[in-house]
Formats: C-alpha cells, sequence, structure tokens
C-alpha cells in the first residue's frame, strides 16, 4: 500500500462512475420521416446516427488506485408511441433517398393497428444499452476488474411517425 493508504473497493468506485459516464443520448430517427407518413403493417426504417455508436470510458483515482470503467453498446431499445418496444442489434442502417423498397435493414417496425381512424400520431424513441464492466490499477485490494451488467442511456431528441390505414374499394 502506498503511505499506508487504505485499499478501496474499485466495485462500489465503478457504480460511481456509472453516474459520470459520458453514455450517448440516442437520437432517433425513423423512415418516412415525420414529414411524411405510414400504414398499418408498412415496415419503417429506424436508426440512430452511426457517431452515436461507440464504446464509453471514463476513469477516476482514489487513494491510490485507478478504476477505469468501459461501457460497450449492445443493442437499441425503441419506443414506438403505442406502448411497443423493440430491441435492435446495432444502431440500425439509415435510410437513404433512393434505396430500392426491399433494401435490407435490421431495425424495422411495422405498426398493426389504429387507435384513431383519422390517423395515429406517434412519438418515438431510442435508447442505447451498454454492457458496462470495470478494470482497476494500483491499491486495488486484489480486484482487477468487474461486470456492472447492462446499462440503459436515457433517450435523446425523438421523432414522430403518422399512421393511417390504407383503405380498398371493391366494385
Amino acid at each position: 500500500m502506498p503511505n499506508g493508504a487504505a485499499v478501496i473497493d474499485p466495485g462500489q468506485v465503478a457504480q460511481q462512475l456509472v453516474e459520470r459516464a459520458p453514455f450517448e443520448l440516442a437520437n432517433a430517427h425513423i423512415a418516412p420521416p415525420p414529414t411524411y407518413h405510414t400504414y398499418i403493417s408498412y415496415s419503417n426504417w429506424m436508426w440512430i446516427p452511426e457517431g452515436q455508436w461507440h464504446d464509453v470510458s471514463v476513469s477516476l483515482t482514489v487513494a491510490g488506485a485507478t478504476v477505469t470503467l468501459t461501457a460497450t453498446p449492445d443493442y437499441t431499445s425503441w419506443d414506438m408511441g403505442n406502448g411497443a418496444t423493440v430491441s435492435c442489434v446495432g444502431p440500425g442502417r439509415e435510410w437513404v433517398k433512393g434505396m430500392p423498397e426491399d433494401a435490407p435493414t435490421n431495425c424495422s417496425y411495422a405498426y398493426d393497428e389504429m387507435k384513431d381512424p383519422e390517423g395515429d400520431k406517434w412519438t418515438v424513441s431510442a435508447r442505447i444499452n451498454y454492457s458496462v464492466g470495470w478494470t482497476c490499477t494500483g491499491n486495488c485490494g486484489g480486484q482487477t476488474s468487474g461486470d456492472l451488467g447492462d446499462v440503459t442511456a436515457l433517450a435523446g431528441d425523438s421523432t414522430s411517425i403518422t399512421v393511417y390505414q390504407r383503405q380498398t374499394v371493391v366494385r
């Protein structure tokens, strides 16, 4: 022990670091965009900006021990506004105008019912779920690493989508 410093509990320090970690606030995007609309049973693309999908790290030195918290994004959790939630691996793929109708994405959602016959407008938000661990160097009392499990960050900017139902007339 350096200079008789008390041994810290690096797991407790790591828990404190969770509050300081610069987690990304995911900005939700959906296609069709809010300036347009969608229909029941139509798959709507969802994504967050690629730059928001990255590891997060923060360190603190206490009593001769340096604890480093590292958070790795696992998936994006979506609140679709209608009570439904969706989980997507990764940030999703951005829809770019001109893409073919059958272009693949790993993150989409199709609304399956309407509450208002004139159309439903839903607010959609996203949150990144991180897998969090820590390491310790120095006066760590023999504990050099640990796992804090999953932490879900707060949502960033939301978006909206209006959903209509197509009507077919048979003659």
